[in-house]
């Protein structure tokens, strides 16, 4: 893991940042959620998205960039995560540093976060598509 300092000189605003960079898939993706205050997406492209479900149902407040598909069908600008465009580091540091210094929007994010991860519950979805099946065979 390497650790980073971020600054913002017109706040005189600093963070510890730590940065995973290992490469490719985790063992243990719970502890690196349990020991994360903040998800970040910084996607061009990205499918469904459920790392974004996995972070929110972890309780993580989102930054993500509003790339097609996932984050554009998941997300809701200040409801359950912060927005920014794409190819846009500029924007993704200002919300980042936006979120950081804002306890209160860092918990109203987690919560808005927790309910749409709770939409897509497998329970839910299971049921959903359950009652789905049912009633097309009911219908033939």
């Amino acid at each position: 893991m390497q650790r980073v300092h971020a600054a913002s000189e017109h706040r005189h605003f600093r963070a510890e940042i730590h940065v995973d960079t290992r490469d490719g898939a985790r063992a243990d993706i719970e502890s690196a959620y349990r020991s994360a205050s903040i998800f970040c997406l910084s996607s061009r492209y990205e499918g469904f998205g459920v790392v974004l479900l996995e972070a929110m149902a972890y309780g993580l407040p989102v930054v993500s960039t509003h790339c097609e598909a996932g984050p554009k069908s998941l997300l809701e600008d200040g409801i359950n995560a912060l927005t920014t465009e794409v190819d846009s580091s500029d924007a993704l540091a200002e919300a980042l540093l936006r979120l950081m210094k804002c306890p209160t929007l860092q918990d109203a994010l987690a919560e808005g976060g927790r309910r749409t991860a709770n939409l897509h519950a497998v329970e839910r979805i299971v049921g959903e598509w359950e009652t789905l099946l049912h009633e097309v065979s009911g219908a033939r």
